[in-house]
């Protein structure tokens, strides 16, 4: 009986001694890849103003304003809060804000630039004015895309003047800290487009 007991003691410990080790094992191996998950999640928003990128690994942050000298990067407007870079090589994503609209309240955007130096896509993500430009007028947003570091081709909304200027301005300033630190190169005013802001 007491032979019994023994052998049935021993088989719950090796059952639990096999489950542990396989529990470490697993989570050992399957880790980094939650992690690197993880933070690929965090940074899928970033994929929606960049069509042509697939992905943004742990290691995409560039700058971060919050700890600007850790990056390397010099003329960084004070309005452009991380810059990302896609992994394979399509270019940037740039979170900014705005300051100067209406509201006095800034508003934040995502935008992205390929590796061309051309927007390819962008979004407002928090907006704080009472006239929303983009139900005002739904081709300002899409007027940034393909656009160079010039903005040449973007306007203002009227009735919503201060919103959209706020918005072009924090693009531009962003745009002008990407090119300054050779991340994408600088456009260049085509003659018509410089007799136009005559």
């Amino acid at each position: 009986e007491v032979m019994d007991f023994v052998k049935s003691a021993l088989s719950l410990i090796l059952v639990v001694a096999v489950f542990t080790g396989a529990m470490f094992g697993l989570n050992f191996y399957t880790g980094p890849l939650v992690e690197a998950n993880q933070a690929g999640n965090a940074l899928a928003p970033l994929l929606a103003v960049m069509p042509e990128g697939s992905a943004f690994g742990a290691d995409a942050l560039v700058y971060d304003a919050s700890d600007a000298a850790a990056s390397g990067l010099t003329d960084v407007a004070a309005t452009v809060l991380k810059i990302y870079r896609e992994a394979n090589g399509a270019g940037y994503a740039v979170q900014c804000s705005t300051e100067g609209n209406y509201s006095g309240e800034p508003m934040s955007l995502t935008f992205g630039v390929d590796a061309e130096g051309k927007i390819c896509g962008i979004q407002v993500d928090t907006y704080t004015d009472s006239i929303d430009v983009r139900t005002k007028d739904a081709d300002f947003l899409p007027s940034f895309v393909g656009q160079d570091s010039t903005l040449a081709d973007v306007g203002l909304v009227a009735g919503c003047t201060f919103s959209s200027s706020s918005i072009r301005n924090s693009v531009l300033a962003a745009m002008e800290s990407l090119t300054a630190n050779g991340l994408v190169s600088a456009g260049v005013k085509t003659p018509a487009q410089l007799l136009t802001e005559l």
